[in-house]
């Protein structure tokens, strides 16, 4: 996104350009909203609070054993 938008101050790109990045970046932060809301409240997407770990029957990130 700064590179486009310095490119499109310079005159190397068209500005058009500039609207493909801006879509991109708002689905970039879009996703990244989604899954901060996702970490801080899981039970609204359906998934209950545990308080004593893990919800049992799912791997916690970094124990997987293939």
């Amino acid at each position: 996104m700064i590179f486009t938008v310095l490119n499109v101050a310079r005159g190397l790109v068209p500005a058009v350009t500039l609207f493909s990045s801006l879509v991109y970046t708002f689905g970039a932060v879009s996703v990244t909203v989604f899954f901060f809301v996702f970490h801080l409240y899981p039970s609204v997407f359906g998934l209950p609070i545990t308080s004593s770990g893990p919800i049992p029957g799912r791997c916690p990130l970094g124990t997987h054993i293939s």
